[in-house]
């Protein structure tokens, strides 16, 4: 199984790198000649900049819908100007740099050595540079330009990859004081706008929108945008072929997946988000159980009408939407049941809630999956944008008030590496207590697992063994994870690297937490002695490869219910 998973990441790889070389030749063939040189040792500025546009239209624009794609290739490929604008107009030339600096921060570090011919931090501080300067010659800070803002929140989701400091986060105030200058939150600004012009405003508003409630759930703040802002006016399914940029917006029925439909999906989440979590809202706390639950249906029904000609066995971008929707709606019924301001509290449950546990295992593990396939390696990139703490500290409080050992003992490895993952990333909030906040809790579990499991030592075995094969050592001796071996940052650089941390430390074969226990014997105990404790459906024999399966059967409305009747 390993050497098939090994041999999948190697074609993988292997087939990005020749549809590089591929578009490399294609364009050699558009530029005139004389303007650009092919060989792959020294590549010339103009053909690092067609790679890493394909790579942006690849790996960015599929979740990104900010653009339009085809203005951006009869600009960028064939040379034609903008839109409506005049050559050499800096506003086109700030997007340009903006797509390369984006571009650059997706690419892993393999890639940039073999089609760019320097590291990853060289690439990312090269086009960052220039993006930075683009924007100034564009005079961002007082722009007018919706073309301008584009680049402006390009540039903060390319700064998001690998930059952890407060630096994103007042960048982003910033671009919303300008969306606001421009009236992108009102969906009736107080003059004419052009249908195209109404639809890239709407996509770039969502998109300011999901940086804000993002950075908010990640930091455990306030979002910026008021409830009384919250003014989304869905923009249109449809691919940017059917949106002209000088004629009235006309769709067809469709039989496949909408280019949207990711961006779709990003969208309807932070809306639920919002009205779940939003504590400036009247509304929030007076929603009940029931009405919560009714907004993770809608996101459900959402998505699945969204992703209904889905095809995940022939598509690596429909597999990684399908997954990715699986993966919030969890996280959203998480939120529902357990919002961002109980799950970062110091006190610690009083109640034992095997299924709020089960949610929050799942919560995690699901993002596990979305970023250890090998299908979804090219969209890997926007894990560092989000990580699910809600759902880590929401594990530390229940494990301290669970006694099924054998489900703790199947999760803990879950639990520890993601864990390792928040440090990594860097997580804090604005007062800078949430990381000391998590650390407290992890110890705490630590040593609550621990504790836990001496009782088996001297009962079952003399303390020699576990009667499962586990060794006291294997128990007791925690050894700190290594730093992700994807950090290329140093310590003492101004940017902290996050280039495309896996979510668990986990090779593309590691997707499953049943590999997390090799020999051992757990997988094979019966747990149907606990079925009359905890009626959970679907894991009345829980196992270590349960803790997988049970969970991703067991769908997030069957989750939600086992929680609210108990």
């Amino acid at each position: 199984m390993q050497e098939r998973d090994h041999t999948k990441g190697a074609a993988f790889q292997a087939r990005q790198h020749n549809d590089l070389t591929c578009m490399i030749d294609e364009c050699a063939r558009l530029i005139p000649n004389g303007t650009m040189s092919v060989e792959r040792g020294d590549l010339n500025s103009c053909g690092e900049r067609q790679q890493l546009l394909y790579i942006y239209l690849t790996q960015v624009d599929p979740l990104v819908k900010i653009l339009h794609r085809p203005s951006i290739q009869a600009h960028l490929l064939e040379g034609e100007c903008y839109l409506n604008y005049e050559p050499w107009h800096p506003a086109p030339a700030a997007l340009a740099s903006a797509i390369y600096y984006a571009a650059s921060c997706t690419v892993n570090q393999d890639i940039c050595r073999s089609c760019f011919g320097m590291d990853k931090v060289s690439l990312i501080t090269k086009y960052q540079k220039e993006s930075t300067a683009a924007l100034e010659r564009a005079d961002y800070l007082l722009t007018d330009d919706l073309t301008v803002l584009q680049a402006f929140v390009l540039s903060l989701i390319a700064m998001r990859c690998h930059d952890r400091t407060r630096r994103f986060w007042t960048m982003l105030a910033l671009a919303l004081r300008i969306a606001q200058a421009l009236s992108l939150h009102d969906p009736n600004p107080p003059f004419p706008v052009k249908p195209f012009e109404k639809e890239m405003r709407r996509r770039l508003w969502h998109a300011i929108g999901l940086l804000d409630i993002q950075a908010a759930l990640s930091s455990a703040s306030e979002p910026m945008i008021q409830s009384t802002w919250f003014r989304f006016e869905p923009f249109l399914d449809m691919d940017d072929d059917e949106l002209s940029t000088d004629l009235e917006i006309q769709t067809s029925p469709r039989g496949k997946v909408p280019d949207t439909a990711l961006f779709h999906v990003l969208s309807h989440a932070q809306e639920t988000a919002r009205q779940l979590n939003i504590s400036n809202s009247v509304t929030t706390y007076s929603k009940s159980v029931q009405q919560r639950q009714q907004l993770i249906m809608v996101f459900k029904t959402r998505t699945d009408e969204l992703l209904a000609g889905c095809q995940p066995d022939q598509n690596d971008l429909n597999c990684y939407a399908k997954e990715l929707a699986h993966s919030i709606g969890i996280f959203l019924h998480l939120l529902a049941v357990r919002p961002m301001e109980n799950s970062s509290s110091s006190c610690d449950s009083q109640v034992t809630n095997v299924n709020l546990f089960r949610l929050a295992v799942e919560a995690l593990h699901s993002r596990c999956r979305v970023y250890s396939s090998v299908q979804t390696q090219p969209w890997r990139w926007i894990a560092p944008l989000f990580f699910p703490w809600q759902a880590l500290a929401t594990c530390l409080a229940e494990i301290l008030v669970c006694d099924d050992l054998y489900f703790v003992r199947s999760v803990w490895p879950l639990i520890e590496q993601s864990y390792e993952s928040f440090i990594t990333l860097g997580i804090e909030s604005p007062h800078r207590r949430l990381q000391e906040s998590m650390k407290e809790k992890m110890e705490r579990a630590r040593s609550f697992h621990h504790n836990m499991l001496l009782p088996f030592l001297s009962s079952e075995s003399g303390g020699s063994a576990l009667s499962w094969g586990l060794s006291p050592l294997t128990i007791f001796q925690y050894h700190t994870p290594p730093k992700s071996s994807e950090s290329r940052f140093t310590e003492n650089t101004p940017t902290r690297s996050t280039e495309n941390p896996l979510p668990c430390s986990l090779g593309p074969h590691q997707n499953d937490l049943s590999t997390w226990f090799g020999d051992s014997e757990l997988n094979e105990l019966d747990l149907t002695s606990f079925e009359s404790q905890f009626q959970f459906e679907d894991t009345a024999t829980f196992d270590v490869s349960g803790v997988s399966e049970a969970l991703h059967n067991a769908s997030y409305e069957e989750l939600f219910l086992q929680y609210i009747q108990h």
